[in-house]
C-alpha cells in the first residue's frame, strides 16, 4: 500500500471513491515500526462528527479521524497529513494535543516519528465498530 514507505494522495484519493456513503474504508499498509501488514482506517466525516460531538474533550472530527487511521497501525505526521487532507501544521497541532492526552504515542523509525493509537478502550471501540472483521492486538 505504501510506496517506499509512504501514503501517496492518489492512494487516499482512490480509497475516498471507494467510501462512497460508507463510515469507513480500510486501506492495507505495511507498518513502519512492526513491518507486518497492517490497516488504516479512512473515516467519512458523518462518523467522525457524530465521534467528535460524543467524546467530548477528546476532540472535533480531525483528532477522531487521526485517531481511527493509527488504530490498527501507525503513520507518520506526513502520511495523516495526506489522509486527512489537512494542512501539515494543523495536523501537528492536533497531534500534539492528542498525545499530550495519552490518545496517541510515537516511536521512532530512522529518525521520524510514527504515531500509534494509545488508549485501550478507545482504541478497541474504534476497531470493532469500523473494522469488525480485523483481527485487532490491543
Amino acid at each position: 500500500m505504501r510506496e517506499q514507505g509512504r501514503l501517496t494522495a492518489e492512494m487516499v484519493t482512490q480509497a475516498r471513491a471507494e467510501l462512497g456513503d460508507g463510515e469507513a474504508v480500510l486501506l492495507p499498509c505495511v507498518g513502519a515500526i512492526t513491518g507486518r501488514d497492517e490497516t488504516i482506517i479512512l473515516l467519512s466525516e458523518a462518523p467522525a462528527e457524530e465521534l467528535a460531538s460524543a467524546l467530548g474533550y477528546f476532540g472535533g472530527p480531525l483528532a477522531v479521524a487521526i485517531f481511527a487511521a493509527v488504530t490498527l497501525t501507525e503513520l507518520s505526521a506526513a502520511e495523516i497529513a495526506t489522509l486527512t487532507g489537512v494542512d501539515d501544521q494543523i495536523v501537528g497541532e492536533e497531534i500534539d494535543r492528542l498525545e499530550s492526552g495519552g490518545f496517541l504515542y510515537h516511536q521512532q523509525v530512522d529518525g521520524t516519528p510514527y504515531f500509534a493509537a494509545g488508549n485501550p478502550p478507545l482504541k478497541r471501540y474504534f476497531a470493532k465498530r469500523f473494522a469488525p472483521e480485523h483481527r485487532f492486538h490491543p
